[in-house]
């Protein structure tokens, strides 16, 4: 080997050596500051896991809190209602008591007012601007009670021999009619659902005002939005229960005036035993102004009157369906 050679040989093997330790000096450096970066992250882990729980319990703290504030002001609420229950418990036994000591029946407070018609889209049956203080060319006189002197003072009121039920929903006006009926009252009321679930009710009944009106399910329905199946078979049950039976059909032209219905609904009807009597009536406009009164759309807006004639003609074919049915 020559001396370029050695010189080349030199050369080398101190780079390499060089590299070496070089290689090793910087792995140690990566790894030294590898495990300062792993100490610092689970350090902040660590912080971050005590702050975490310190929030977790202040909340639960708070929400704890809350519900406590809650329930102590549910309990004065109810504190305070019980309060106020026997204070009109006692109330009321104190007003029904003389300077003796002795139960005294109140006499209710009432206003006597007098009308010319009924108007039913109003509240009582009757629109109060045209309640008057006398009689005079008035078919009507209402009383009007104070209600918590009671409703049965109109019960036991001799006078008063003629109950109309205005009042809408269920338990109270069921309440109302039982007792008018008991007390021997003739009672008029439109209230389907009370009808429908008391049965108890059919032996006070002297007759029943049914209106059918359409006798084609699908034509029923376009009408009225509702099906006539229901309407139907009540028909159908006052005649199992023999009740009389009044039927009112309103002939609304292009509606309800095609001579196949009208003989149809003639068929229907001529089935019915207990059929005491049958309205055919005429479409009329009077509902045209309530409606615009109220700021509502009229359904049948621009349909004229039906002519009394042309009413004539419709229970003519109905007629002609009942014949058929009972003279077939």
């Amino acid at each position: 080997m020559d001396i370029l050679d050695k010189i080349k040989q030199f050369i080398n093997d101190s780079i390499q050596s060089l590299f070496i330790q070089q290689k090793e000096d910087i792995s140690h450096v990566i790894h030294k500051e590898a495990l300062s970066a792993i100490s610092d992250l689970k350090s902040f882990i660590g912080q971050q896991v005590q702050i975490n729980e310190r929030d977790m319990a202040n909340m639960h703290q708070m929400i704890f809190s809350q519900n406590h504030n809650i329930q102590n002001l549910i309990d004065k609420l109810e504190s305070i209602q019980k309060s106020i229950d026997q204070l009109k418990e006692f109330q009321v036994k104190e007003l029904s008591k003389d300077i003796h000591g002795q139960t005294l029946t109140h006499e209710p407070r009432t206003s006597i007012y007098y009308a010319k018609m009924v108007d039913s889209e109003n509240p009582l049956g009757f629109k109060i601007g045209n309640l008057k203080s006398d009689n005079e060319g008035c078919a009507f006189k209402i009383t009007l009670k104070d209600e918590t002197e009671g409703f049965y003072e109109i019960v036991n009121d001799e006078e008063i021999d003629l109950v109309v039920e205005v009042l809408g929903g269920y338990d109270f006006a069921y309440n109302c009619i039982k007792k008018c009926l008991e007390a021997k009252k003739h009672v008029v009321t439109a209230n389907k659902e009370v009808v429908a679930k008391h049965e108890e009710l059919d032996k006070f009944v002297d007759l029943y005002l049914l209106d059918i009106k359409h006798i084609d399910p699908i034509k029923h329905k376009k009408l009225t939005a509702q099906e006539n199946k229901g309407i139907l078979a009540f028909a159908k049950y006052l005649e199992e229960k023999n009740i009389p039976l009044w039927i009112r059909h309103v002939v609304v032209p292009g509606i309800s005036d095609d001579p196949d219905d009208l003989r149809n609904l003639g068929r229907f009807i001529g089935s019915l035993k207990n059929l005491k009597a049958l309205d055919v009536l005429p479409y009329h406009t009077m509902g045209v102004n309530k409606y615009k009164e109220l700021g509502m759309e009229y359904p049948l807006e621009g349909l004229e009157a039906l002519p009394k004639e042309k009413a004539e003609q419709a229970r003519h074919y109905i007629l002609e369906g009942v014949r058929e049915t009972r003279y077939k």
